[in-house]
C-alpha cells in the first residue's frame, strides 16, 4: 500500500472521478431541480453561485486537496493510499447512482 505507483494511478482516478461527479451531477440538476441534490452544502452553494460556477468552486476544493494529498504521500504512504482508495469507491458509487437517477429522469 506505499506503492508511488498505486498513488499516482488513485490520485488520477480521484481527478477523473470529480469530473464524472460534476457532469453526473450536473445533468440530474438539469433533468430535475436542485432539491435532487442531496448534499445541503452543495444545495447552497449551487443555489448562492449558480449550478456551473458552484460546481466549479466545489471542484476546486478539490483541486487545492492534491498539494496535501503528495505531502501526506510523503509523510504516510499507506495512509492516503488506503484513504484514496475509500473516497475513490464512495464517489464511484455516488456517480454510478447519479447516471441512474439521470436515466430514470430521461
Amino acid at each position: 500500500m506505499k506503492s508511488l505507483s498505486l498513488f499516482l494511478i488513485n490520485l488520477v482516478v480521484f481527478i477523473l472521478l470529480n469530473f464524472l461527479d460534476a457532469h453526473s451531477t450536473y445533468l440530474v440538476i438539469k433533468k430535475s431541480n436542485l432539491k435532487s441534490e442531496k448534499n445541503p452544502i452543495a444545495r447552497f452553494i449551487f443555489r448562492k453561485f449558480g449550478i456551473i460556477k458552484g460546481m466549479f468552486f466545489l471542484k476546486m476544493i478539490s483541486i487545492f486537496l492534491i498539494p496535501l494529498m503528495f505531502w501526506t504521500y510523503q509523510e504516510d504512504p499507506g495512509s492516503i493510499n488506503s484513504l484514496l482508495i475509500f473516497v475513490n469507491l464512495l464517489y464511484s458509487a455516488v456517480i454510478i447512482n447519479n447516471y441512474r437517477i439521470e436515466k430514470k429522469l430521461s
